[in-house]
């Protein structure tokens, strides 16, 4: 998929932008280097503060020295750099590709307790515990472009008590940039489960999407890749939360 995607990403490149966009040589890099200064840049403690997430440091890395790497070396290279930087976070260098996992907390807003969502700073002491409420997204950037290519994303909040465990809130949903070369389809939205992996019992949730890739000139599309993409969340009965994204590009799967 990545060969696939990344000459059609080339190819929008030279169709908005003109040959131009590729006309100035760079010195080659390494892919070895790249993804080093990419991993230093993201463990770097003195860059950014606290409010930044892990996509924008990403977007913030590809804008700020991206332009310095010589894409057309790293699109033929096979090399696969995997970045943990802990708490279900990491980022995944394939070529060009960029693929990040992250979870975020968020906070139990108005629209959230809406759809069952508990504040648990506010709630009276119970026998069941809630969890928090983790985002978890899979988003796909490229280093020739810049800018994030899609992202879909599982929000979920569980409650369990030892015995059982049952999701009380889920919300899913999904982005798409650059151009007019996604379409979408067959979304669906927090479809929740039960799972059993290595003896322990999870309750899920899980959306998922086709992304299909391709061109739309002059009204003709072309439809170069379909990908099938997914983000879960889990619980189990003892409060456990994890998330798991699009197998190809994770490590918990």
């Amino acid at each position: 998929m990545k060969k696939i995607l990344s000459f059609l990403l080339s190819l929008a490149m030279l169709v908005s932008m003109g040959t131009t966009a590729f006309a100035a040589e760079k010195a080659p890099v390494s892919f070895e280097q790249y993804a080093a200064d990419f991993e230093s840049f993201l463990k770097s403690t003195t860059y950014g503060n606290t409010a930044d997430t892990l996509p924008d440091k990403v977007q913030t890395f590809i804008s700020e020295y991206g332009k310095q790497y010589n894409t057309t070396e790293l699109l033929h290279s096979e090399e696969t750099k995997i970045i943990d930087l802990g708490n279900e976070n990491t980022v995944i260098l394939e070529g060009i590709m960029i693929y990040v996992n992250g979870v975020e907390d968020v906070e139990a807003t108005p629209e959230r307790i809406a759809k069952g969502a508990v504040d648990n700073t506010a709630s009276a002491y119970s026998v069941r515990s809630t969890s928090p409420i983790n985002k978890y997204y899979h988003a796909v950037y490229a280093l020739v472009l810049g800018q994030e290519l899609y992202r879909i994303t599982q929000e979920a909040q569980f409650t369990y008590d030892g015995s059982s465990v049952s999701v009380n809130y889920s919300d899913g949903s999904y982005q798409r940039g650059f151009l007019s070369i996604w379409q979408v389809s067959d979304f669906e939205d927090s479809k929740e489960s039960n799972v059993t992996v290595d003896g322990v019992y999870y309750a899920q949730v899980k959306s998922s999407a086709n992304f299909h890739y391709g061109l739309e000139i002059q009204g003709v599309g072309l439809v170069i890749q379909d990908n099938y993409c997914w983000v879960d969340a889990r619980c189990s009965k003892t409060g456990t939360v994890k998330g798991y994204m699009d197998a190809d590009h994770n490590l918990n799967y």
